[in-house]
């Protein structure tokens, strides 16, 4: 088994700037560009993705007529 890796901040800043502006590609194949573990990359994604996306209105409730 191998031992963790630990990777800088820039180098995850990087790498999910990468992944960002990846184009048609998958994440897998921009992961495999870096040496890095696929759920590595999506756990990085994880951290900052949610504060970019906009809150979506609770479904099943209508304005009142």
């Amino acid at each position: 088994m191998e031992a963790k890796r630990t990777y800088s901040v820039e180098f995850k800043e990087q790498a999910i700037s990468k992944v960002l502006q990846r184009g048609s590609r998958t994440l897998e194949a921009v992961a495999d560009e870096l040496n890095v573990n696929v759920w590595t990359s999506r756990n990085w994604m994880k951290s900052v993705v949610p504060a970019n996306r906009s809150v979506r209105p609770e479904q099943g409730k209508c304005p009142d007529d």
